[in-house]
């Protein structure tokens, strides 16, 4: 595959990605809480996915390379947002909400984590059947 498909590969999927987890916030948008539940969401959806589909697709090596860069790359990349998850919990610190920053910073590295880990774990099963 040549460099310009590889682009246009992974621009296609960070723009679903991106506009996925614009559409989550937007949903979550009602809802009343100091903790920003929409980052949080996507990126341990995110994780999940990510866990999932490297462990189907790198692992195993079952699809081709334009389909991980769409789905892992581009999507999963345009999906999850480290960027967010640092100024949020940045404001939460800049509001004196210290304990909830931490929560939050724990929830999003703790939560990831364990989605990650978990979709490896479902993806070995799936591939055992």
């Amino acid at each position: 595959m040549n460099l310009a498909v590889n682009f246009a590969c992974v621009g296609l999927g960070g723009a679903l990605g991106a506009c996925s987890r614009y559409a989550i916030s937007l949903l979550l948008a009602g809802v009343d809480s100091r903790i920003p539940y929409a980052t949080l969401s996507v990126n341990v959806v995110g994780a999940l996915i990510a866990g999932f589909l490297m462990t189907v697709f790198v692992s195993k090596g079952l699809v081709p390379s334009a389909l991980q860069l769409i789905l892992v790359v581009g999507f999963l990349g345009g999906f999850t947002t480290f960027s967010a998850f640092s100024v949020e919990t940045l404001r939460l610190l800049e509001t004196g909400d210290s304990d909830l920053a931490l929560v939050n910073s724990l929830a999003n590295l703790v939560g990831s984590l364990i989605a990650v880990s978990v979709g490896a774990f479902l993806a070995s099963r799936f591939l055992a059947n």
